[in-house]
C-alpha cells in the first residue's frame, strides 16, 4: 500500500496520477504455475484455445499498454513452463494484440444436425471435419473422448458393491426405518441393484406379464420410478398403465410389490448399445406390460 499498488485476486491495482487507477494482470508467488500441459492428449484446438484465452486475460485485466505487456510476458512465461512452442505461443499472442476474431456463432447457419464420432488424432479430426464441411452442409462435428482415468478407476476397493438396504441393516442390525430397495424387493440379488447402464427384466407379480427396459442409471433408482408408477397408476407409464387397465382392484398399499423375477439381460455403456439390445429382447420375448416396441429394427 505503500508504493500506492494493492494486490486483489488477480489483478495489481494502483494509483498512478490523482483521481486514476490503473491495474494490470497479478500473478501470486505461491501459485503453482500448472496450466494444461501441451504434451498432454488434448486435441490441439483445446491447447491453443488455453493459450489465447490466458493472453486475452492478460489483456482484459490491464487497463495501459504497458501493463498488458507485462501481464502477457507473464502468461508467456507460464506457458514455457508447461511446454508449450514458442510458435504457438506468439500466434496466441498475436491474435490478441491484432483482435483477430472468428466468425461467432450467431453469424453462421444452425446446424440441421450432430454427428458425434470419437477423437483418435488431431490430423483425423481437421480431415473429417474439412470433408463434411465440404459435402456435407448443416452437420455439426462433435469428436468425443474415450474412457477417462475417472472412468476406469472409479472404484478402488477389492469387495463387490453391497446395496445401500444390505449395508444399514447389517449395521443398525434391524434397528431403525430400514432403506427402501425396490430392486431387492423384484429378487435381484449380488449388487446388481446398484449396477448401470443395463437392460433389465421384470415380471407383473398379479399375471405374470413381462416388461423389458433400459437404464443409464443404477437399476435400483429406475425400479424406484417403476414402483411409484405402478402404485399411483400413472398415466402414459408401462406399468402405471398396465395397473390401471389390468389391476384395478389391486390395494396400492405400503407393502405393495408389482412385480418380481427381476434380472439384467445385459450390459452396454453407449445408449445406442444399449436401446439396440433392448429392442432385439423386446421382440424376442415380446413382454406384455411394455407400451411400444422401443428402436424399430430391420428384418
Amino acid at each position: 500500500v505503500a508504493s500506492g499498488k494493492v494486490n486483489f485476486l488477480d489483478i495489481t491495482i494502483g494509483v498512478t496520477t490523482p483521481r486514476r487507477l490503473d491495474w494490470e494482470l497479478y500473478i501470486k508467488p505461491t501459485h503453482s504455475g500448472v496450466h494444461l500441459d501441451y504434451l498432454s492428449a488434448l486435441p490441439m484446438a483445446v491447447k491453443v484455445a488455453v493459450a489465447r484465452n490466458q493472453f486475452k486475460r492478460a489483456r482484459e485485466n490491464s487497463t495501459t499498454e504497458e501493463g498488458a505487456r507485462r501481464g502477457m510476458d507473464k502468461i508467456e512465461h507460464l506457458l514455457k513452463a508447461n511446454h508449450y512452442p514458442a510458435d504457438v505461443i506468439q500466434r496466441a499472442r498475436d491474435t490478441t494484440n491484432h483482435g483477430k476474431r472468428t466468425k461467432t456463432k450467431s453469424s453462421l447457419a444452425p446446424p440441421v444436425s450432430t454427428l458425434r464420432l470419437p477423437f483418435i488424432t488431431d490430423q483425423l479430426a481437421a480431415d473429417v471435419s474439412r470433408l463434411v464441411c465440404r459435402y456435407c452442409s448443416g452437420i455439426r462435428v462433435v469428436f468425443v473422448g474415450g474412457k477417462s482415468l475417472k472412468d476406469m478407476l472409479v472404484r478402488s476397493s477389492f469387495s463387490h458393491a453391497v446395496c445401500p438396504r444390505e449395508e444399514k441393516n447389517r449395521k443398525q442390525r434391524g434397528r431403525g426405518r430400514p432403506v427402501e430397495c425396490r430392486a431387492c424387493d423384484a429378487e435381484m440379488r449380488d449388487g446388481h441393484c446398484l449396477w448401470k447402464g443395463v437392460v433389465y427384466s421384470m415380471f407383473c407379480t398379479q399375471c405374470g406379464a413381462e416388461y423389458v427396459g433400459e437404464t443409464e442409471r443404477p437399476v435400483r433408482e429406475r425400479f424406484r420410478e417403476h414402483y411409484r408408477d405402478a402404485r399411483l397408476r400413472t398415466a402414459r407409464s408401462a406399468w402405471g398403465g398396465h395397473y390401471r387397465e389390468c389391476h384395478q382392484d389391486r390395494d396400492p398399499s405400503a407393502t405393495f410389490h408389482p412385480f418380481a423375477r427381476a434380472s439384467i439381460l445385459g450390459r452396454q455403456p453407449s445408449l445406442p448399445s444399449r436401446r439396440l439390445l433392448e429392442a432385439t429382447e423386446i421382440r424376442k420375448r415380446a413382454p406384455g406390460v411394455n407400451n411400444d416396441t422401443g428402436w424399430r429394427l430391420l428384418d
